[in-house]
């Protein structure tokens, strides 16, 4: 797919290559539906204009506004009732392939319990949308859902549970496994990503699941610099 793009990871238009000629590629596909350039949705066909089909203008507006605040990154929607988003590789890109595909459609992971629940804004400051997922008791990441957050979000990976320092003798600490403390460190050294998606695990999660960088260097074969 990266040949027929129109633009380059800078987001700028590729020489001799017009919106129509990825449209008409896409035509002979039998896809259909609606699409983003510069901040404008319009319909595939007659290039008009237009409001995506079920969504209402004032909500289309505030998400569009959401989505495409910077240039460098390119959005499409796919299909109206299914929406997605393709994130296009640049130069700080935390995730592998040319290309990451968000599906905001994509059905909740489940709840059980033990479950740590954890958030991060993964495209901030480009783009507010934050991931939840859960670390199982036995270390798997599950996906929980995305959503779009007021203001930039937090680029790194948080939760709401606490620490047993935190607690202090009047909540209930959160207790992790053993597979969830590797998870967390796995993560904090790119050792383990979700779905080919790199996160950097913030201060709370840190907390609940301290790091053994000495063992994570070990097991990466890389050193790791802290800023």
């Amino acid at each position: 797919m990266a040949d027929l793009r129109v633009w380059d990871n800078a987001g700028n238009m590729i020489p001799n290559k017009t919106v129509q000629d990825w449209i008409d590629f896409y035509k002979a596909q039998g896809y259909s539906g609606n699409f983003f350039i510069n901040k404008k949705c319009y319909d595939f066909f007659t290039l008009s204009i237009r409001t995506p089909y079920d969504v209402d203008n004032q909500s289309c507006n505030k998400n569009r506004q959401r989505l495409l605040r910077h240039t460098r990154h390119y959005y499409r929607v796919k299909e109206t009732a299914k929406m997605k988003i393709q994130v296009l590789k640049d130069y700080i890109a935390n995730f592998e392939g040319d290309v990451y595909t968000i599906d905001l459609s994509r059905g909740f992971g489940g709840f059980e319990p033990g479950d740590l629940i954890c958030y991060a804004c993964p495209f901030s400051p480009a783009m507010p949308l934050q991931l939840e997922l859960a670390i199982r008791a036995d270390g798997s990441l599950i996906f929980r859902s995305w959503k779009f957050v007021e203001g930039e979000g937090n680029y790194y990976l948080h939760t709401r549970e606490l620490s047993e320092a935190d607690c202090k003798g009047f909540q209930t600490p959160f207790i992790p496994t053993e597979a969830q403390t590797d998870t967390v460190n796995g993560l904090f050294s790119g050792r383990i990503k979700f779905e080919g998606l790199k996160l950097a695990v913030g201060s709370t999660l840190q907390r609940i699941c301290p790091i053994d960088l000495q063992r994570e260097e070990k097991l990466t074969g890389e050193k790791i610099y802290l800023a």
